[in-house]
């Protein structure tokens, strides 16, 4: 091989290195490295929304009123539900999950909840169970949202929080969200 050959092979290795690097900080920042919000706030943001969901509406609107969160694995998020119900008209009843099969269908919840960092494996099981009992799903993880099909996550964007809306997801989940929620929120996946 002669030199300008050497050159030429370099100088296109250079260009594809470049080229990914540039491809790789585009995907960043439309889908990954989203800020997460803390898990305080997300129980916060979840049991304000709860009350624009069409489906939820009217347990939302009476004292009597419940609305179950199921939250899988054993998470400190269940105490910020727990603080945060205290100041809702309508009764959050929380509880932990282990076995998506068997505990989601009987514990009868109308959310569940997945904290970050739980395998995408996982989280395609209670996507798809969730499905079929027509559960909303929320996970603290924007990302895994958009990447296992779980309806709604929040993250930071210039110190502010976020709703993020996979809107595939929540459609196939029977969820129907209002138009003063669908106005503040980051809207994908949109048929």
């Amino acid at each position: 091989m002669n030199l300008s050959a050497k050159k030429i092979i370099s100088i296109s290795m250079a260009s594809i290195f470049l080229m990914v690097s540039v491809l790789w900080n585009i995907f960043s920042l439309s889908v990954y490295g989203l800020d997460m919000c803390p898990e305080k706030l997300q129980a916060v943001l979840v049991l304000k929304i709860i009350p624009f969901i069409k489906q939820f509406e009217d347990t939302t609107k009476s004292a009597g009123g419940e609305i179950k969160i199921a939250v899988y694995g054993t998470n400190e998020i269940i105490q910020h539900f727990e603080a945060a119900a205290t100041k809702m008209p309508f009764k959050v009843l929380t509880g932990s999950i282990s076995n998506i099969e068997t505990d989601l269908a009987g514990v009868k919840a109308n959310i569940i909840y997945i904290p970050s960092g739980t395998p995408s494996t996982i989280l395609e099981k209670i996507s798809k169970q969730a499905k079929n009992l027509k559960i909303l799903t929320v996970t603290g993880d924007p990302d895994a949202a958009l990447n296992s099909n779980i309806s709604l996550s929040f993250y930071i964007l210039n110190e502010s929080p976020k709703i993020l809306i996979n809107m595939k997801s929540a459609k196939e989940e029977g969820m129907v969200f209002s138009s003063k929620i669908l106005g503040l929120a980051d809207l994908r996946n949109v048929d």
